[in-house]
């Protein structure tokens, strides 16, 4: 994705504002403002990209809806809601999906990623 112009500036001042809200940054002990500013930003843009990540998933269904098993393409039964941790580049986001058991193959399965299934 490139990143336009408007979002630069958007970042930009967001910057400002945590810098403001958080105060001057602190020289490390072997007195090197930059290794801890670079630090700063790189812990911001990893919690940044979590929250996007997170935010693009698709929601949780309230009510459950019918899915079909990725492997025998069977009708499969609703579990509920499922929280999973899932690893990303930026660290760890937690995700709420809706999981389902297929009884034919004895396995579960998340319909947003149906490659995922923890085999039981």
């Amino acid at each position: 994705m490139k990143t336009t112009e408007l979002m630069r500036e958007r970042i930009q001042e967001f910057s400002r504002q945590l810098r403001e809200e958080f105060g001057p940054l602190a020289v490390s002990a072997d007195g090197c403002l930059l290794e801890v500013a670079e630090e700063w930003g790189v812990q911001l843009g990893d919690e940044l990209a979590r929250a996007v990540t997170e935010q693009a998933l698709p929601a949780a269904a309230e009510s459950p809806a019918e899915a079909t098993c990725p492997q025998c393409q069977r009708l499969a039964r609703w579990k509920g809601v499922r929280k999973r941790r899932i690893e990303t580049r930026r660290g760890a986001i937690h995700v709420s999906e809706p999981e389902y058991h297929c009884p034919t193959c004895r396995r579960s399965f998340f319909p947003s990623d149906p490659r995922v299934g923890d085999g039981a």
